[in-house]
């Protein structure tokens, strides 16, 4: 009895845990993109300097997908069906032992032999219909497709482009540059040492784009400019309560 009960439970793994054969590749899809521009009339280009065409336009931007395909293995079920086998084995041996002496061992035994294998018919029609479980999943590989528009009087403007997951992209074209732009932008590549005057400037920029933005780091960059500004020697009184109290404003800590 403790053999076909444990040839039964070892079939029942075979029947239902033995693993799916899987397979997997990559296909290759492509999504409509839409492409805009503020105003419109931008050349378009990719990163790999393939002219799209001028604004408005759609592009057919490529992508990958992961399509994974499972099948139901036979092998599970062909082990499943042997222990039953087994087990009807052992059922009818345990029966044919103990006739005529022991009837409660012999009903035992003649259960183990036609009950256990019951489970195993209904696999055993799968196996010859050939009615395997099949599924398909995919995975969607999203891929960002890097553009540049270009205006003939103006400087180009970059975007990005996640494909498939977004579809439309506006670019819009660049403003003059402030001269509180081209300070700031100054101040971040020169290797020089700013003047004090330079230090306050900075420092005022910084704040105004803070006060616009809200970003702590523009605050803490006009701190830095600030702070640096009065450690140097000369700052009239009216500038440094001026400074100062503009200091009061601004965010603390981890300026650069």
């Amino acid at each position: 009895m403790a053999l076909g009960i444990l040839s039964s439970g070892c079939a029942t793994i075979g029947y239902y845990a033995w693993p799916d054969r899987k397979d997997t590749y990559e296909i290759e899809k492509t999504a409509r993109v839409e492409l805009h521009s503020v105003p419109q009339g931008a050349t378009v280009v990719t990163s790999e300097d393939e002219v799209l065409g001028k604004t408005p336009l759609a592009y057919d931007a490529k992508y990958k997908v992961e399509r994974t395909y499972s099948r139901e293995r036979w092998a599970g079920v062909y082990l499943g069906c042997l222990l039953e086998t087994g087990g009807l084995v052992g059922g009818m041996y345990v029966a044919i032992q103990n006739k005529g002496e022991n009837k409660g061992l012999v009903g035992l035994g003649l259960a183990t032999a036609f009950l256990f294998p019951i489970d195993c018919l209904p696999w055993l029609v799968r196996v010859a219909s050939d009615t395997r479980k099949q599924s398909v999943e995919d995975r969607v590989m999203p891929n960002q497709v890097r553009l540049e528009a270009r205006w003939p009087d103006a400087r180009p403007s970059k975007a990005t482009v996640e494909v498939p997951l977004e579809r439309s992209v506006t670019v819009e074209k660049p403003r003059e540059g402030t001269f509180d732009e081209a300070l700031m932008e100054w101040a971040e590549q020169s290797d020089r040492e700013p003047r004090p005057d330079t230090l306050y400037r900075l420092g005022h920029s910084f704040q105004r784009l803070y006060a616009v933005t809200r970003q702590e780091d523009h605050g803490l960059r006009a701190r830095h400019f600030f702070e640096r500004y009065l450690e140097t020697e000369g700052v009239v009184p009216a500038k440094r309560v001026e400074v100062e109290a503009l200091l009061i404003k601004l965010p603390t800590g981890g300026a650069k």
